[in-house]
């Protein structure tokens, strides 16, 4: 079956994952992780992309960017398929390196924006001692606080400045539960649930390893998305499945 095309956001802003095959630790090394990010520094300067986040892992990458859609593919296979080729010549081995193709998500509100910065972010930590953070690299956490321009563009330093006056709203901001509902956010609690399901249905893509519209279209996933659901908003059956609805139409481009 052909591909379907990938969703084209409406801002530009796309959260974007891609995974070793098999869930390999291709970026098990420093230095495998240091050559992906010079990989990134050397295609950005041919690309229009603006970076605004990235964390190398073990064996996933997020990155949040700016840039039209054609350029995001066209950046994006130039930037994995050379880090394949160097990850083969590495270890003598041929083959693929990545899981499938990258994925991308769209980002169109601004507190989703922040949500997905702030998830990619906290990627490396198994709890919330940001001073692991602050030692880690390969994050862009670490180019953030310490002012350190690097694959960051320079308008990625212009909206967290205008966000975050200190360091320290910085790090507050980063300790707050990854689905908290903004206070300062005038939105109903339907569409603060919306925001919060896109992001679990982004999770369980990949924990389950099947694109999001066909969590959305199988009973079984169906089901089990429901059931995370009515335990991370606390809704009702009726709740969840009329979220359900709303994401297939959107994923469809119909909602």
């Amino acid at each position: 079956m052909p591909r379907k095309p990938r969703r084209e956001s409406v801002t530009g802003l796309y959260h974007i994952m891609a995974r070793g095959l098999n869930r390999n630790a291709i970026f098990e090394e420093s230095r495998e992780k240091s050559r992906f990010i010079n990989l990134l520094r050397d295609n950005l300067s041919q690309f229009d992309v603006a970076v605004y986040a990235y964390c190398i892992m073990p064996n996933h990458i997020h990155l949040l960017v700016k840039t039209e859609i054609q350029e995001l593919s066209s950046f994006m296979a130039k930037v994995l398929a050379a880090y394949a080729h160097y990850y083969n010549f590495k270890n003598n081995r041929i083959g693929y390196v990545f899981q499938d193709r990258f994925r991308s998500q769209c980002i169109e509100e601004e507190e989703y924006f922040w949500n997905c910065l702030r998830y990619i972010h906290l990627n490396p930590l198994n709890d919330r001692d940001l001073n692991k953070l602050l030692k880690y690299k390969f994050c862009s956490f670490y180019e953030y606080y310490y002012g350190k321009e690097d694959i960051l563009s320079e308008n990625a330093f212009a909206v967290k400045e205008k966000r975050f006056q200190t360091k320290k709203a910085f790090l507050a901001f980063h300790k707050m539960d990854n689905r908290d509902v903004f206070e300062d956010v005038s939105e109903d609690t339907r569409w603060n649930n919306l925001r919060i399901a896109r992001e679990v249905l982004f999770d369980m893509q990949w924990q389950l390893g099947v694109p999001e519209e066909e969590i959305l279209e199988y009973i079984d996933t169906r089901r089990l998305f429901g059931e995370v659901l009515m335990k991370s908003l606390g809704i009702s059956k009726k709740d969840a499945d009329e979220i359900q609805a709303y994401l297939r139409k959107e994923i469809k481009g119909t909602g």
